[in-house]
C-alpha cells in the first residue's frame, strides 16, 4: 500500500463511519478494487481511532459532562439516578457485549467473516434492516428514559458490527428506532457508545501491530488515520445538523400545537378581553409601556438603606438607590444582573466612608462586613428580587404606576380601558405582554449549586462565549420538558393560521420564536379582526426579518357552494373589504335565504329549527357577543333544539359569536342580527364576511 491508497482509504473511513453503513464494509470492496488486497482487520481498526477522535471533539462536553457526573455520582455528589450518570453506566453495559465477542471470535473476525460474499450479504440484509426498523419505529423515548435492558440491546446490535459489513452506527440506531428512540437520541448514543469499543479495540490492534511485518506499515496507516479524523470531523457535524435540524422541520421529532395563549411555556389562557381592550393591548405602543415597566422600582421596595460602620454612618436613600437601579439596568436585564447587586451597592456605600478609623481597613474588609450582616443581605433581596414577568405585569393594577409608565404612550382613555381589563386570570392578549417583559426582564441566572445565592454568586457576564454555529449544533433537539427559559423558544418550523388576526404583539410573540426558522403563513386580510392593517404588517415584516418571501393566493373556493360565497363576495365588495376572492367550483342551487321580521325570537327559532331538519351536520347559529346568551336562551326553551344544542360530544348546533367562527365551518348557518356583528367593533364587517363563509351548503340570515 501506498500514500495514496493510504489517503483514499482514510477518506473513504472518514465518509462511511458515520454514516449507517458499514465503514469496514467499504474499506475491504475498496481495498480489493485498488488492487492492493485486503487491508486487513488491523488496519481497519487503528484508522477508526481518527474517527472516534473525531467524535471526541464533537461531543466534548457531553462526553466530559457524563463522565464528571457518573465519577460524582460513585461519592454522592450527584444522585445516582442523575439521568446523565445513569448514561454513563448504561455506556459501560453497552459495551461489554462488544468486548466478549470480540474476544471470543477475533480469529473468525479477522480472516472468516472478511469473505467479499459475506461482507455483501451483511450490507444488503443489515440495510434493509435499518431501512424496516426505521419505518416502525415510534420515535417516543429520549435517553433519559433508557433503562439497562435497553442498554444491553444497544450493546448486542453494536456487538454485531465485529462483522464486517454491519454498520456499528446502522445495527445500534437500528436497535435504537425499534426500541422507540427517536432518530436524533438513538444517532447520538450510538455515538457515544462506539468510543469505548473502538479506543478498546484499535489500541489492542495498534499494540499487536507494532513490529508485524506482514500488515500495512505503520507509516500508511498513521495517514489514513488522520485522514479519517479530518473528513470525519466533517461529517459527524454535517449529519448531526441534518439529524437535528432538517428531520425537525420537517415535522419528524416533535410538533407544538399552541393556540395564541399557549405559546408561552408554562401559561395558558383562553378568556379573551373585549375588542377595545384587546386593540390596546395588542398595540405596538405596548411594547414601549413594557419596556418602561420593566425598569421601575420593584413596589413595596426598601427605599432606604442605613448602617453604622465604625465612626461612619452610611446611607443609601431614595435618590441614590435611583442611580444605582439604573446602573445596573444599563448593564443588562434586570434578573440577569441579579450577581452585580451586592457589589455595586457596596462600592456606592465604600464612597460614603471617611472616618480614619474605616480608611485604616480595606473595601475588601468592609465587603466582607457587609456580606456577612444580615441586615444588608436583607436589604438587597428585597430591593432587587428575581421577578417573573406576569407578576411584573400585576404591577399594572396599581393605577398610579399604570398612568406614570403609559404617559406619552397611549391616551388616559386607552389606559382606563386597559386598568378595567384586569382581573384574576390572565387573557389571550395578556399573553404577548407577558413574552414582551419576559426578554425585557431576561432569565435569572442558574445556580450551579442548590443553596447558591443569587446576590452572591458568578456574575452573570462571565458566562461562557458560545458562537451561533456551537449553539446551533450543540444539544439534543428532541421534545424536551420546557424549562421556560428564554433560550428554549426557538421552533425549526412555524406555521400560522389565520394569521391576519394576530395583533402587532402577537407577531412580536410568535417571531422571537422563529428568528431561525422557516415559516409558512396563511391568512385572508379582508377578514382581518385588527384595526389597524399597517401596524400588523410592520410587526409581520419584523418578525421575519429579511427571510426571502414567496407569496401563493388561493384561486378555487372549496368551502362554500357558490351561492354562498357570491352572497359573501358581493357583502366584501360593499363593504370595501378589498378581499382577494376566490372562485367557487361547487354549486347546490340553493341561495341563501334574508329574514326581515319584528318577531326575532319566533323567526330565528324557525331558522334555526328549519336548518336543523335540512342539514345532516352540524348547524351554526351566529350572533353578536352582546346577543349571544339571549339566543341560546331561546333555543335552549325550544324542546327539538334542546337536544342538538346540549348533546355534548353529539351536540350539533352551536351558539357563536362571530370571532368564535373563525377557522370553523358548518353545513348550515344561522346569521342573527348582522348589523350588530358589524357595529361590535371596528372591524365588524370584515368578521361578518367571515361568518358568511363559514356555511359549506346553507345560510340564512334573519334581522328586524
Amino acid at each position: 500500500m501506498g500514500i495514496f491508497e493510504a489517503i483514499l482509504l482514510g477518506i473513504i473511513q472518514g465518509l462511511t463511519e458515520f454514516l449507517p453503513i458499514s465503514s469496514s464494509a467499504h474499506l475491504r470492496i475498496a481495498s480489493e478494487l485498488m488492487g492492493i488486497g485486503d487491508a486487513g482487520a488491523a488496519f481497519t481498526a487503528i484508522t477508526q481511532l481518527g474517527t472516534e477522535t473525531a467524535v471526541i471533539v464533537f461531543f466534548w462536553r457531553d462526553i466530559t459532562r457524563i463522565i464528571g457526573r457518573w465519577f460524582r455520582s460513585l461519592f454522592g455528589g450527584v444522585p445516582r439516578r442523575d439521568p446523565d450518570a445513569l448514561l454513563g453506566w448504561w455506556i459501560i453495559l453497552g459495551s461489554v457485549p462488544i468486548v466478549i465477542g470480540g474476544l471470543l471470535f477475533e480469529d473468525a473476525i479477522d480472516h472468516t467473516l472478511r469473505s467479499l460474499w459475506f461482507v455483501a450479504t451483511a450490507l444488503i440484509v443489515f440495510g434493509l434492516l435499518l431501512g424496516w426498523a426505521d419505518r416502525v419505529g415510534k420515535q417516543q423515548y429520549e435517553l433519559k428514559q433508557m433503562t439497562w435492558k435497553h442498554a444491553v440491546v444497544y450493546g448486542i446490535a453494536q456487538a454485531m458490527a465485529l462483522i464486517p459489513g454491519v454498520s456499528r452506527s446502522g445495527g445500534t440506531i437500528t436497535a435504537g428506532r425499534l426500541m422507540g428512540y427517536t432518530r436524533e437520541q438513538a444517532a447520538r448514543y450510538s455515538f457515544l457508545l462506539a468510543i469505548p469499543a473502538v479506543f478498546g479495540s484499535g489500541g489492542y490492534k495498534l499494540v499487536k501491530s507494532i513490529g508485524d511485518p506482514s500488515g500495512v506499515p505503520m507509516t500508511e496507516t498513521l495517514i489514513a488515520t488522520v485522514v479519517a479524523f479530518v473528513i470525519a470531523l466533517v461529517v459527524i457535524g454535517v449529519f448531526m445538523k441534518y439529524i437535528e435540524r432538517v428531520l425537525p422541520s420537517l415535522g419528524e421529532t416533535a410538533v407544538a400545537l399552541r393556540a395564541l395563549g399557549e405559546v408561552v411555556d408554562g401559561l395558558r389562557a383562553s378568556r379573551r378581553d373585549d375588542p377595545a381592550a384587546a386593540e390596546v393591548k395588542g398595540s405596538i405602543a405596548m411594547a414601549e409601556l413594557m419596556r418602561r415597566l420593566a425598569r421601575q422600582a420593584v413596589p413595596g421596595a426598601p427605599r432606604e438603606f442605613r448602617v453604622f460602620y465604625r465612626d461612619d454612618v452610611v446611607t443609601l436613600g431614595n435618590r441614590e438607590l435611583g442611580a444605582i437601579r439604573r446602573q445596573l439596568l444599563s448593564a443588562g436585564p434586570r434578573n440577569r444582573t441579579t450577581t452585580r447587586v451586592a457589589s455595586t451597592l457596596i462600592d456606592h456605600m465604600w464612597r460614603q466612608v471617611r472616618g480614619e478609623r474605616a480608611r485604616e481597613r480595606t473595601k475588601e474588609d468592609f465587603a466582607e462586613t457587609m456580606r456577612d450582616d444580615d441586615r444588608f443581605t436583607d436589604f438587597a433581596a428585597a430591593w432587587w428580587p428575581v421577578v417573573d414577568a406576569a407578576t411584573v405585569l400585576g404591577w399594572l393594577r396599581d393605577p398610579d404606576l399604570l398612568a406614570q409608565v403609559s404617559e406619552g404612550v397611549i391616551s388616559r382613555e386607552a389606559a382606563a380601558v386597559m386598568a378595567k381589563s384586569w382581573r384574576e386570570d390572565l387573557s389571550v392578549d395578556d399573553i404577548p405582554l407577558i413574552d414582551e417583559l419576559r426578554y425585557l426582564l431576561g432569565d435569572p441566572p442558574i445556580a450551579h449549586d442548590p443553596d447558591e445565592d443569587p446576590l452572591f454568586g458568578i456574575d452573570a457576564t462571565m458566562s461562557e462565549i458560545v458562537l451561533a454555529t456551537e449553539k446551533e449544533w450543540a444539544g439534543p433537539r428532541g421534545w424536551q420538558p420546557p424549562t421556560n427559559r428564554i433560550e428554549d423558544d426557538g421552533y425549526a418550523h412555524v406555521l400560522i393560521d389565520e394569521a391576519q388576526d394576530l395583533t402587532p404583539m402577537q407577531w412580536r410573540m410568535v417571531g422571537r420564536r422563529g428568528r431561525l426558522a422557516t415559516w409558512t403563513i396563511v391568512g385572508d386580510p379582508a377578514q382581518s379582526s385588527w384595526p389597524v392593517p399597517s401596524e400588523s404588517t410592520a410587526a409581520r415584516a419584523a418578525a421575519l426579518g429579511d427571510k426571502p418571501v414567496h407569496e401563493f393566493h388561493l384561486s378555487k373556493n372549496y368551502r362554500n357552494s357558490a351561492e354562498i360565497y357570491d352572497f359573501a363576495a358581493d357583502y366584501a365588495d360593499r363593504a370595501g373589504l378589498n378581499a382577494d376572492l376566490p372562485e367557487a367550483v361547487r354549486r347546490t342551487g340553493v341561495k341563501p335565504s334574508v329574514i326581515s321580521t319584528s318577531d326575532l325570537e319566533g323567526s330565528v327559532i324557525a331558522a334555526v329549527t328549519a336548518m336543523a331538519a335540512q342539514v345532516e351536520g352540524t348547524v351554526g347559529v351566529v350572533a353578536s357577543a352582546a346577543r349571544q346568551t339571549q339566543v341560546q336562551q331561546w333555543l335552549a326553551g325550544v324542546s327539538e333544539i334542546a337536544q342538538d344544542l346540549q348533546g355534548g360530544a353529539s351536540a350539533r348546533v352551536a351558539v357563536l359569536t362571530g370571532l368564535d367562527t373563525k377557522g370553523l365551518e358548518f353545513d348550515g348557518i344561522v346569521v342573527v342580527e348582522p348589523r350588530e356583528i358589524e357595529a361590535e367593533s371596528p372591524t365588524g364587517k370584515a368578521t361578518l364576511y367571515v361568518v358568511y363563509t363559514r356555511a359549506t351548503q346553507q345560510m340564512t340570515v334573519v334581522g328586524s
